[in-house]
């Protein structure tokens, strides 16, 4: 038994450990969030503040003023928030660079597929749109992931809003 508690520690390490809401990888704690966080709550079930709570903490976040934390270093860290009028998850990190690129890179290897790249955004910088089906398989949700150009030293790098497809 021990021999295979030891297997599977090796393997893990070897693997680059579990992935958690606090990776030291920040696009891997936002698909870590993504996955376990953000699409479980479109799985057809009400969002309540209960459910939230038991989701978004249940993996680690920390709540603070309706917002749920995921630090990943003194200046670095990602905000998830929930709107209940329009059923909306987003995904905002926070001084880490180059996030967006990396997130949508595993986030394709993941299945999501591109709708649209590289989209102008009015308020500056470029949007990407990747869609999947929802775990509800009622229909698809769709990411626009925003990336803020330039990025500065502890601002935010990103924001992945996640939203049900008409």
């Amino acid at each position: 038994m021990r021999l295979l508690l030891l297997a599977a520690a090796i393997v893990s390490l070897a693997l680059g450990g579990a992935a958690s809401a606090q990776s030291s990888d920040p696009a891997e704690a936002a698909e870590y969030i993504l996955n376990n966080v953000c699409l479980p709550l479109y799985d057809g079930q009400a969002v309540t503040p209960q459910r939230l709570s038991q989701v978004a903490g249940g993996q680690g976040l920390t709540e603070r003023e309706g917002r749920w934390l995921a630090r990943l270093g003194a200046e670095h860290g990602l905000i998830v928030t929930w709107t209940d009028s329009n059923r909306t998850c987003q995904i905002t990190a926070v001084g880490t660079p180059l996030i967006a690129e990396a997130l949508i890179v595993r986030m394709q290897a993941a299945g999501w597929h591109s709708a649209q790249q590289r989209q102008p955004v009015v308020e500056g910088g470029v949007a990407d749109i990747l869609c999947i089906r929802a775990p509800d398989d009622t229909t698809n949700l769709c990411a626009v992931v925003h990336r803020r150009e330039p990025q500065e030293a502890g601002s935010v790098a990103m924001t992945l809003t996640l939203i049900r497809a008409p």
